[in-house]
């Protein structure tokens, strides 16, 4: 908690919880800081775990023949644009996250600039392991040499009514209600200044969202 630094003037500090409207005042950028000094504080802790697993994949002989995925769920909104927490917008702070690779079968020291998402993970690991990956599956193998350009979509995970699509720079984001707004992250990265929408990636959008959910839909979790 206090690793990073900590401001004993925050309302917020000594607690758990936050919210916006805690005394109904909204935040500062003090507060935001403060915050964000926590959520470094929770990525040590989580490294700090990280570590002590992979020791013992270590020490168990099997580092060698371990492959080792690091992922982000999500982003985070440290008040950039007004807003904090997750979930509520589909900026790139939200959606730009870590996927790192390590293991046999995974080059060393490369870093891929081409769009991905997580949806491509299974199919990669399956790859790795010399599986077949099934064509019902929607991703695709990203340590292959070249990985053909498609829209890669995205939803809120706190809205029904919020989805994005993603085609090389050009990113559309539709609104229910609101309807779309396209932003070129090669000249306007902090998604500043919209454009008029792109048919071609609103056509994806709905594509998207009328495509039938594939899988075994026969399959109860316990």
């Amino acid at each position: 908690d206090t690793m990073f630094g900590i401001d004993s003037l925050s309302r917020y500090a000594g607690t758990s919880s936050f919210s916006l409207d805690a005394d109904n005042r909204p935040f500062d950028r003090d507060e935001a800081l403060y915050l964000e000094t926590q959520y470094d504080g929770e990525i040590r802790m989580a490294d700090t775990r990280i570590e002590g697993l992979l020791r013992c994949v270590g020490e168990a002989g099997r580092g060698s023949e371990t492959v080792v995925i690091l992922v982000a769920d999500h982003g985070e909104e440290f008040m950039e644009r007004g807003g904090y927490d997750h979930g509520n917008t589909l900026f790139q702070e939200m959606l730009h996250i870590p996927l790192v690779f390590h293991g046999p079968g995974v080059p060393a020291g490369v870093i891929r600039s081409e769009v991905v998402g997580q949806v491509d993970i299974a199919p990669t690991i399956l790859a790795l392991a010399g599986a077949p990956v099934p064509e019902v599956m929607a991703g695709i193998d990203i340590l292959a040499p070249e990985i053909p350009e498609r829209a890669m979509p995205s939803g809120s995970t706190r809205s029904n009514t919020l989805y994005c699509v993603r085609f090389g720079d050009k990113k559309l984001v539709l609104e229910s209600g609101e309807g779309a707004t396209l932003f070129d992250l090669a000249s306007d990265p902090g998604e500043i200044h919209p454009l008029p929408p792109d048919s071609m990636l609103v056509d994806s959008i709905v594509k998207y969202l009328t495509l039938q959910r594939l899988g075994n839909r026969s399959v109860v979790l316990d």
